[in-house]
């Protein structure tokens, strides 16, 4: 399986519409050349392949209004607890994401402080 670098993808991407004629090469064995066509052809197959699979695994989810604030809470509370130490007393389960849940757990589970 031949792989490549997303920034490497968009500047052929760019090089195919700015000059529909050119040739691009694939380095793949049996298919060592495609047309400026072929190559759109199977881009956006690709995409379409990315956009639509609904796999669970994609992180899609991530682009969510919910996760993105989130995300920015919990940033916030483990910067300020690296940063400064500051302990949010009396709390536990302060953190919302499940990664950050599994990566700072004693972040997340503080002592309740009297």
């Amino acid at each position: 399986m031949y792989q490549t670098t997303a920034k490497r993808l968009l500047s052929v991407y760019r090089a195919v519409k700015t000059n529909p004629d050119i040739s691009i090469k694939t380095n793949i064995w049996n298919d060592p050349k495609w047309t400026a066509e072929q190559f759109m052809v199977w881009f956006r197959a690709c995409l379409h392949q990315k956009i639509n699979r609904h796999d669970p695994r994609n992180g899609w989810k991530k682009c969510s209004d919910d996760y993105q604030k989130h995300l920015i809470r919990d940033s916030r509370l483990i910067k300020e607890y690296y940063g400064s130490r500051i302990r949010h007393t009396g709390s536990m389960n302060i953190l919302h994401l499940q990664e950050f849940k599994i990566k700072y757990p004693f972040i997340n589970t503080q002592i309740n402080e009297v």
